[in-house]
């Protein structure tokens, strides 16, 4: 199958965002343990293991709790982002 230059192209610039989406996301050890409760009740379904974060191991993560989730990794990315944005709050 050919694919022309534009196709290429736009399947580069998708690998990149990729990227930049997930070497974005940095999580502290402190902060996860406030952010995996809320996760935890916000999808009750979730397991300890599917929790489970060392420092370092964010790709991961994302990817354990995108199958699970059965949800895009960029999905995950956001609502972990929006868990530790705001840690104080109780908002799912």
């Amino acid at each position: 199958m050919f694919y022309g230059t534009d196709d290429i192209s736009v399947a580069v610039n998708i690998c990149n965002f990729n990227t930049t989406i997930m070497s974005s996301i940095k999580i502290n050890e402190q902060d996860w343990q406030v952010a995996k409760i809320k996760l935890s009740r916000k999808y009750n379904h979730l397991t300890d293991d599917d929790l489970y974060y060392a420092p370092g191991e964010e790709e991961q993560l994302v990817e354990r709790l995108a199958k699970r989730l059965k949800r895009t990794k960029d999905y995950v990315v956001f609502t972990i982002s929006k868990q530790l944005e705001d840690l104080s709050s109780n908002r799912l």
